[in-house]
């Protein structure tokens, strides 16, 4: 049942008349439309705010006009009117209605409702309890009366004048009218088209609420997050003062205790002048008193008794002066500060960095409408990378998918073909892992192991060379990053490598991670961001808090004996990690270790382990290894290939870890290196 506040104008606070929906869904009268548009130059609904129309250069009435009827609702005030009024028969006066016709509309007292129902003209006519009748079911008991007689029962409808006429109008007035139609047939068919629409806003509702219902949620847990991270600030910065009170507090004894001895040095210092003084000053007045009034004979025996006195006086009176350096210099504080404030300032981008952003715009947002649903993928990763290299990488990953299939090189499809190769029958059985380890967002999607100017793959050779992302990030890696600027700021991985700053996060210094986590393989697969540590590189990586290689460490690495010999210690462990021995610390030969077997079926079903790997080559071609990569793919090439120990690695090593050698020489050996070993596999088999 209508409330009567529904049957209500928002402006007008009366009952409507003439409602018109607005394009926001809320009613108004037509009047009252008119009034307020003409009141304000960008006036919107006064319930929602939303605009009643665009700018537009028609008056307001024809504007207002254009908007549609609620003929519902009017007939629903009507029908309230009507039973609002006083419950008087119409045909007695003055006597109490307690009857109402459903069709006339007209109230009747008990008598005068038994006559109507035997009048022949309203037999069939629905009489009812006044009481028990709704302005709902009177309106939907209303007759269809032609429009221009209105006491004649209504049987078609003219669409030209969108009039309901009696059989009399459509013969004499609307007989050239194109489309008259069966006034039953026009009603049933509406009927069917609000069931329809009723069922698309329902769905559409449903859907509304799912989101509504999913956006609570994100924002249940976006203050969910928001009171961690604020416990984590009170946290980080608690344990920031404790640290600079612990300090300040360190500070303080050791600026006491330097000043304390100098100034107890001081005093024997100033103890012994005095005790100088007390002397001298006393043989003064001695010398004095002798020269003053000593008789003429003992002058003589005082002068030498005094002068061999004096002589044995320490009259020096050099000073060295102690002074207290401060322990802190104004330059020392302020680089400090400066130190710390960097530190905290990244700390905080650390901490405010996001990655995912719901639709900015309604636009967006309708379309996640569409799609029926706004699920955690709705949330976009916007790296500084992702945002510009999208399509490029879209692009990367098709080429790997074709590489997979065709092995990347025209050499080998028929072998790839023929089912010689090892990974035949692999290369669509991508895990969970596999496929975050190609999404990984430093990744380097290789075409394959030939060079730009040899074929790539069917994908490749359709796109242009823009579109070559992983030919671009190999381009750059072998010609040194040349957009690269070397900052002398930053220090963090010669630091580390000297031994003297740890890892984050879960990490720790250089030589505990050798001593401790060497060969700890369920450690070593655990932690995560340490490899970004251990093997940096000029490319940014999943590790927010380690940091890019820069030029100047790399030069004071190699130029530091303990920093290196550390580095390539740092290779060993990964290479026991995965199964191998590093043989000759000159040359880089590699050959099993004494756990391969085991490392090796792990390594052969870890394939996020592969852009590990590739980091190591990079890493060793940056420290000025480069001749350790050969070896190093060369026995993987051999186990992959020929011995079928490393077989499912086999695909990554030709897209991928070939291509980190910087030397167009060495890319085209280990191309023919491979072919070699499948004929070898060939003639042994």
């Amino acid at each position: 049942m209508a409330e009567p506040q529904e049957r209500e104008c928002a402006v007008c606070t009366n009952d409507f008349t003439t409602p018109k929906i607005l394009p926001c869904g809320h009613l108004l009268c037509r009047e009252c439309v008119i009034t307020w548009m003409d009141s304000k130059a960008d006036a919107g609904c006064p319930l929602c705010r939303c605009p009643i129309v665009e700018q537009s250069d028609r008056s307001s009435s024809v504007t207002v006009d254009a908007l549609p009827t609620d003929f519902v609702m009017e007939a629903l005030v009507e029908s309230a009117r009507v039973l609002s009024k006083d419950h008087l028969c119409c045909v007695c006066e003055d006597v109490r209605a307690d009857f109402i016709c459903m069709q006339c509309q007209d109230m009747m007292c008990s008598a005068c409702a038994k006559v109507h129902k035997k009048m022949s003209i309203s037999r069939s006519h629905d009489v009812e309890s006044v009481s028990t009748v709704t302005p709902e079911r009177l309106a939907a008991s209303r007759p269809a009366l032609c429009a221009d007689h209105g006491d004649k029962q209504a049987d078609s409808f003219c669409f030209c004048h969108r009039l309901v006429v009696c059989k009399s109008c459509k013969v004499q007035k609307h007989s050239e009218c194109l489309k008259v139609s069966d006034f039953d047939f026009e009603i049933h068919s509406a009927e069917n088209s609000l069931t329809h629409l009723t069922k698309i806003l329902v769905e559409a509702e449903q859907k509304l609420e799912q989101v509504i219902g999913q956006v609570t949620s994100r924002l249940q847990e976006v203050d969910v997050s928001e009171q961690e991270d604020m416990s984590q600030v009170d946290k980080i910065c608690e344990c920031l003062q404790t640290l600079v009170e612990d300090f300040r507090m360190r500070l303080m004894e050791k600026t006491r205790t330097s000043h304390l001895q100098i100034r107890n040095s001081l005093r024997d210092v100033k103890t012994n002048f005095s005790n100088r003084l007390g002397k001298v000053t006393s043989h003064r007045h001695i010398v004095t008193r002798a020269t003053a009034v000593s008789p003429r004979p003992a002058v003589i025996h005082m002068t030498q008794a005094l002068t061999d006195r004096v002589n044995s006086l320490d009259l020096s009176s050099h000073f060295e002066d102690v002074w207290v350096k401060p322990l802190l210099s104004a330059k020392w504080c302020l680089e400090v500060v400066a130190r710390i404030e960097q530190e905290l300032l990244r700390l905080e981008q650390l901490k405010t960095e996001t990655k995912t952003y719901l639709p900015s715009s309604s636009q967006q947002l309708n379309e996640a409408m569409k799609a029926g649903q706004m699920s955690s993928n709705t949330s976009v990763n916007i790296t500084s990378l992702e945002d510009t290299k999208e399509v490029a990488k879209q692009t990367a990953r098709h080429c790997y998918s074709e590489n997979k299939a065709s092995s990347g090189s025209d050499a080998f499809d028929s072998r790839r073909r023929s089912g010689n190769c090892a990974a035949v029958g692999k290369t669509n059985n991508n895990t969970k892992e596999e496929q975050e380890f190609r999404n990984e967002r430093d990744d380097t999607f290789q075409c394959a192991i030939l060079s730009k100017k040899e074929r790539g793959c069917n994908v490749c050779r359709q796109l242009p060379e823009s579109h070559h992302w992983s030919d671009h990030d190999t381009k750059v890696y072998k010609e040194g990053y040349p957009n690269k600027k070397d900052n002398l700021k930053l220090n963090h991985n010669l630091k580390f490598y000297l031994g003297i700053l740890s890892s984050v996060p879960d990490g720790d210094f250089i030589d505990n991670i050798h001593k401790k986590w060497w060969g700890d393989h369920d450690l070593l697969e655990r932690h995560k961001g340490y490899i970004h540590w251990l093997f940096p590189i000029r490319e940014s990586g999943n590790n927010r808090q380690a940091q890019e290689l820069q030029m100047h460490e790399t030069k004071a690495i190699q130029k530091d004996k303990r920093a290196s010999e550390r580095f390539l210690k740092s290779y060993e462990m990964m290479l026991d990690f995965y199964g191998m021995k590093l043989v000759d610390g000159n040359n880089g030969q590699v050959q099993r270790s004494e756990k391969w077997k085991e490392r090796f079926h792990f390594l052969n079903h870890s394939t996020h382990n592969y852009l590990r790997i590739t980091r190591i080559l990079k890493c060793l071609g940056e420290m000025g290894l480069e001749h350790f990569k050969i070896p190093l793919i060369r026995f993987i090439l051999n186990e992959a290939i020929y011995k079928g120990t490393l077989d499912r690695t086999l695909d990554t090593c030709l897209n991928y870890w070939v291509g980190t050698l910087r030397k167009d020489e060495d890319r085209q050996e280990m191309e023919k290196y491979t072919k070699q070993l499948f004929h070898k596999k060939d003639n042994h088999s």
